[in-house]
């Protein structure tokens, strides 16, 4: 049994079938359900055409160096359910999933109970939008929003606006609000920043060249931290555009630090926004320097190098902002996503926040297995680009002597 119909369970589907095992998928929205509510209008992949990896054949269409837009990408995934993966029943919600005395697993779903020797859990790890505590003291009379449910500028109440969180939403919203006239209050979180091209090409294609998108958690500085750690953010180079968060500070944006309280229309930040901008631009710099190096080993023909991060020096930081007398009238909360899994899965199989116990998919349970998951393998992991070695090394496994031989 497959439990998500996302890219994910959709690889799976595809890999059992080559497999000939039997399964089913089952999905409780529609094919490529996450991509079908995404409300964001504007909204684009950080990932290029050429970067989705799906097992099977054929890219998404239109050009590789495209970025697919939410319909795109739904239409795509669709497509190919239809055409790669086994039967997927939509509309039925698992609702509780629990292991078998005597092994395998009972599924209580919207249509019935179901039973299955193995269980790959596809849903991913982006289940419910988290929003920070000190959201609940905001003014009831200034609009609130996640990310998830932000549409476009056009909808929200006119006046300012101001974004919390430094993650790819975070610097997308805050950047086309910014491109559409509003007055934006930047809040900086975590993060690091990258160049969405530097000499003369996608920043994913020297990411390759470099061997880094092949690093696995284990190897990775920062081990299993690096789950929680919010994905580099791309800042674009389109002409015409501000290549990076200072330049939108010298055309008006205002750049904050971390919010740190909230009453009313009263809010606090940390002092120490000058020092996150200077850790965004040293993860530039840092893999810039590693791309001009590998050009120069290799002998490489490039444009020469430019400047990755600009020289603006932002006006000194505002330690409290009062919003309504900026004329803030919203606040979007780009702060990331809470998982829900314990809510349905009643199986020994969760650390202390809730995250499976996993290793590269496989729990320590014969026969459930996770895909999908942030830097489950490696950077890739649970985005188009590393679905299918994911979801291969696990299918491999299930199918194979130490796996339950059928889904």
């Amino acid at each position: 049994m497959v439990v998500g119909a996302g890219q994910c369970g959709l690889a799976a589907s595809h890999l059992l079938r080559r497999h000939g095992v039997d399964h089913l998928v089952l999905e409780r929205g529609e094919v490529a359900n996450m991509w079908s509510t995404l409300k964001w209008r504007a909204f684009r992949l950080v990932t290029q055409n050429w970067q989705c990896r799906l097992p099977g054949p054929g890219l998404p269409p239109g050009d590789p160096g495209d970025f697919m837009d939410a319909p795109t990408l739904r239409g795509y995934l669709q497509g190919y359910a239809e055409s790669q993966a086994g039967e997927v029943r939509c509309g039925v919600e698992v609702r509780r999933l629990e292991p078998l005395p005597g092994g395998g697993y009972h599924l209580h779903t919207s249509a019935g109970a179901l039973e299955a020797q193995n269980v790959i859990v596809a849903t991913g790890a982006f289940h419910a939008p988290r929003l920070p505590g000190v959201a609940s003291g905001l003014d009831p009379e200034i609009t609130q929003l996640h990310s998830m449910e932000y549409l476009a500028s056009a909808e929200l109440p006119p006046g300012g606006v101001m974004v919390v969180g430094s993650g790819q939403s975070g610097w997308q919203v805050a950047r086309e609000l910014h491109l559409e006239g509003r007055p934006v209050f930047w809040s900086l979180g975590r993060g690091a920043m990258l160049p969405r091209r530097y000499r003369g090409k996608d920043i994913f294609r020297w990411l390759e060249a470099l061997g880094l998108l092949e690093v696995s958690r284990e190897q990775h500085p920062g081990g299993d931290r690096v789950r929680t750690e919010p994905r580099p953010f791309f800042y674009d180079v389109v002409e015409g555009t501000p290549a990076d968060p200072r330049a939108l500070a010298a055309q008006g944006l205002t750049l904050l630090g971390r919010l740190e309280a909230l009453q009313g229309s009263q809010a606090r930040f940390s002092a120490d926004r000058d020092s996150r901008l200077r850790g965004l631009d040293q993860s530039s710099l840092a893999i810039t320097e590693l791309v001009d190096t590998f050009i120069q080993l290799h002998e490489l023909q490039a444009p020469p190098a430019g400047r990755v991060v600009s020289s603006h020096r932002p006006a000194a930081a505002l330690g409290e902002l009062d919003l309504r007398e900026q004329g803030i009238n919203s606040v979007i909360w780009a702060t990331g996503y809470r998982t829900r899994w314990h809510r349905w899965i009643r199986a020994e199989v969760f650390d202390e926040q809730g995250y499976p116990r996993v290793e590269r998919g496989i729990s320590r349970l014969p026969g459930l297995y996770f895909v999908g998951l942030t830097w489950m393998h490696g950077w890739g992991s649970g985005l188009l680009y590393g679905v299918a070695e994911d979801v291969a090394y696990v299918v491999e496994h299930l199918v194979g002597p130490g796996g339950g031989g059928g889904a």
